[in-house]
C-alpha cells in the first residue's frame, strides 16, 4: 500500500520550459534538434502547469513522486506521476529555492540521521548534490536517529533548522550545524514567518516551545493535553496546534494563554493549515474540514470524506490559496472555492 507521509507544492515559477532538464533530453534526441515551433509549444504548455511534490512508502520501495497539474475547462487535470527512487523513507520535505549558487532543491529528512537535497532541474540524479549532517561530520553537525520535521527560514535562505527522535533541535547553514536545544522527541519546527529569530517547536512530551535562536534558548513554552501531531503560526502571536486527541488549540505566545480549542476530527488530526480567514484540517479519520478563524472559536464551513484512507498532511499551492493537496494513501485535491456560498459566509 502506497502511503503519502509528506507533501509539498512546487510554486508555479518553476515550470518554465526545460525546468525538468533531465526528463525532457532524455531522449537520444538531442534537445536543439527540436525546432522553434516545437520548443514553443512545450513552453506554452507548461507554463500553465503546477507541480505538486510528494514522498511515499509503498512496496518497501521510498521514493518521491512529481504531479503535473493543468487547468482544462476550469476543471484540474493530473497526469501520471514521475517516480523517482530515494535511499531512505521520507519522513519530512522542503523546499529551499534560492540557496545561492543552486537551482531550486527540495531537502528530504529520512529514517537516516542526515538530510540530502536534491536538484529539481536534474530530479532523476542517482545521489543528492548536498548532504546535510551526514556521518562524515562532526557528531556535534549530525542527527543520531531519524530526522522528523524540517523548516527553511523565509528570512535567511541558507538556515535550515530540523528536529529528530534524537530529542535535538539543530541549525544547518549550507554544510554547517549545531545543536541547539535538546528536547523528548521532536516532531515539529517551524521559523516564524513574521520574526526572523523565532523557531516554534513541539514535541511528544506534550509541549510546544518557542526558541529564540540568537541565543539557542527557550523562549515560551505551553503544556498540552496530548501529543502534537503539527503545528503553524497565524500571526505574529499566535500559533495554532494539532493533537493527536484530534483536538485543535490556538495559542496567544505573549502570555501564553489558550484562546480557543475545539475538537475537530474523531482520530489524530495530522495536519492543519491557514490561509487567510481559513482553517484547513485532516485526520486520519479521513475527513479534511474547513473552518472559520475569525472572532472566537472557529466555525465550521464544510466536511468531506475524502475516501483515501487516514490522512497524514495538507499544504496549500503558492499560487492558488484555495487549492489545497492532501497525502492519504493517494494525492487527493480540494479546491475550497467549490464549496457553496463560501464568499457569503467569510
Amino acid at each position: 500500500m502506497n502511503v503519502i507521509s509528506c507533501l509539498k507544492w512546487l510554486p508555479k515559477s518553476y515550470t518554465y520550459a526545460d525546468f525538468f532538464q533531465s526528463y525532457i533530453h532524455c531522449t537520444d534526441e538531442d534537445a536543439s534538434e527540436l525546432d522553434l515551433d516545437e520548443e514553443e509549444e512545450v513552453q506554452r504548455d507548461e507554463i500553465t502547469d503546477e507541480f505538486d511534490l510528494d514522498n511515499y512508502d509503498g512496496d518497501d520501495i521510498p521514493g518521491e513522486q512529481f504531479f503535473t497539474l493543468s487547468n482544462s475547462d476550469e476543471k484540474l487535470i493530473i497526469e501520471d506521476p514521475e517516480d523517482v527512487e530515494v535511499a531512505a523513507f521520507p519522513l519530512a520535505l522542503e523546499v529551499v529555492p534560492n540557496l545561492p549558487n543552486y537551482a531550486p532543491l527540495v531537502a528530504a529528512g529520512t529514517y537516516e540521521s542526515q538530510i540530502d537535497l536534491w536538484d529539481m532541474r536534474q530530479i532523476d540524479r542517482l545521489d543528492p548534490v548536498m548532504t546535510l549532517g551526514s556521518k562524515k561530520k562532526s557528531q556535534k553537525e549530525s542527527h543520531k536517529d531519524a530526522v522528523q520535521c524540517l523548516s527553511n527560514s523565509a528570512h535567511v535562505v541558507q538556515l535550515m533548522a530540523s528536529g529528530s527522535a534524537d530529542k535535538t533541535v539543530k541549525f544547518k547553514r549550507k554544510d554547517r550545524g549545531r545543536a541547539c536545544f535538546k528536547r523528548v522527541q521532536v516532531q515539529v519546527v517551524q521559523f516564524s514567518p513574521f520574526d526572523a529569530s523565532l523557531l516554534l517547536t513541539a514535541s511528544f512530551d506534550q509541549t510546544a516551545a518557542l526558541c529564540d535562536i540568537r541565543v539557542c534558548k527557550g523562549k515560551t513554552s505551553v503544556t498540552l493535553d496530548s501529543e502534537v501531531e503539527s503545528a503553524v503560526w497565524k500571526d505574529v502571536n499566535n500559533i495554532v496546534i494539532s493533537m493527536e486527541s484530534g483536538s485543535v488549540v490556538q495559542y496567544d505566545i505573549r502570555n501564553e494563554k489558550k484562546l480557543w480549542q475545539l475538537q475537530a476530527h474523531k482520530k489524530a488530526c495530522s495536519s492543519v493549515q491557514l490561509v487567510d480567514d481559513i482553517m484547513v484540517t485532516c485526520g486520519l479519520d479521513s475527513k479534511a474540514k474547513v473552518y472559520k478563524i475569525t472572532g472566537g472559536t472557529p466555525t465550521k464551513l464544510a466536511s468531506k470524506d475524502l475516501n483515501s484512507g487516514p490522512l497524514f498532511n495538507v499544504t496549500g499551492s503558492p499560487d492558488d490559496k484555495h487549492l489545497m493537496g492532501f497525502g492519504g494513501e493517494q494525492l487527493v485535491l480540494w479546491d475550497l472555492d467549490t464549496i457553496e456560498n463560501l464568499d457569503s459566509m467569510l
